[in-house]
């Protein structure tokens, strides 16, 4: 039996062995773009709700110091205490050249008043609770978008009614 061997033949790749390589690097590249683009989107979410937590706490913090500074240390006048108050921020500039904003609803729910009977003396308390709402984006078909909310609570113990005074202003002077 005589053996044949091959003089000058180098390594090399054959053409199934380049299809092969190719198909395998297709579907990972495949899966990888479609992982991204999911990711992407679950990480646009994720910003749009810190940002709304952001406009929540601002809102927070304006009624808590409204509420301590009051109108000549009476708290929250009875007018803005008994409605909602909303009012519309953009939440997301999608795009600069086309007017694609992402609006969302900043919403304050009535304050409530609480009165704690704490160690003989009254102390007042406000609940204060802001909402933000806005339409989160989607390119499912069939849930063209979806409403999405924060919801920030606070409770928030008015000054006077600690040190023993009342946000109530007797008639004709000042906070006791």
């Amino acid at each position: 039996m005589k053996i044949f061997k091959r003089k000058n033949q180098k390594g090399g790749v054959d053409l199934i062995q380049l299809i092969a390589a190719l198909v395998i690097i297709g579907i990972a590249a495949a899966s990888a773009t479609f992982s991204m683009y999911i990711g992407r989107g679950n990480l646009d979410h994720e910003w749009r709700k810190n940002r709304a937590l952001e406009f929540a706490r601002n809102e927070i913090e304006y009624w808590t110091a409204f509420t301590y500074q009051g109108q000549a240390g009476q708290g929250i006048p009875d007018n803005l205490r008994n409605q909602t108050l909303q009012h519309e921020e953009i939440l997301d500039n999608r795009s600069p050249l086309s007017n694609d904003d992402l609006m969302c609803i900043v919403q304050r729910e009535p304050v409530i008043l609480n009165t704690i009977l704490a160690g003989g003396a009254n102390v007042e308390s406000y609940l204060i609770k802001v909402n933000v709402i806005w339409d989160e984006p989607t390119t499912d078909q069939e849930q063209s978008a979806y409403r999405d909310t924060v919801k920030l609570h606070t409770y928030m113990i008015y000054a006077p009614s600690i040190s023993g005074g009342t946000s109530q202003t007797p008639t004709g002077g000042e906070p006791n």
